[in-house]
């Protein structure tokens, strides 16, 4: 069902950047990630939102296990603004590389060292250069120093 979801999204929304990868086990189809990210909603951003984008992953419960990974800003209002999503199997560095070179294929005609990263992770350490990421302007902010500070960038 995902995997026509994500065609259909391909079809309709031919700018949008989505991709499903699965893996056959025991003769059945199992979801291995996904990523979603609509033009629309990366040229609101754009033109709308502040340059922040903050990353994270939360666990899925109920039928479908999995990661939610997100990447979300801000708007004029302190709103959030969905910007891309991807649901993996488990939070890893590979799943993570996935992430963000998908969410760099949605920015590759802008300028992206203007743009900041902030994660309440940091169990997942990245080498910059394998995420073909060295004109972002990263930065890994644990929870504590993002809630200390949270009032300078709100």
């Amino acid at each position: 069902m995902l995997l026509d979801y994500v065609e259909e999204i391909k079809l309709r929304n031919s700018w949008s950047i989505c991709s499903c990868i699965t893996q056959c086990s025991n003769g059945e189809l199992l979801l291995k990630r996904t990523f979603i990210s609509f033009k629309t909603t990366v040229d609101g951003f754009l033109k709308g939102c502040r340059p922040l984008i903050g990353v994270d992953g939360c666990f899925l419960k109920g039928p479908y296990k999995g990661v939610l990974l997100v990447a979300l800003g801000l708007d004029g209002n302190n709103g959030y603004f969905p910007i891309a999503y991807a649901i993996v199997q488990q939070e890893n560095k590979s799943n993570w590389l996935y992430f963000f070179k998908a969410l760099r294929k949605c920015f590759e005609n802008n300028d992206m060292s203007k743009f900041t990263f902030i994660t309440a992770r940091h169990k997942v350490k990245l080498n910059y250069s394998n995420l073909c990421l060295s004109d972002f302007l990263l930065f890994f902010f644990t929870l504590t120093v993002f809630n200390k500070y949270r009032h300078y960038i709100l």
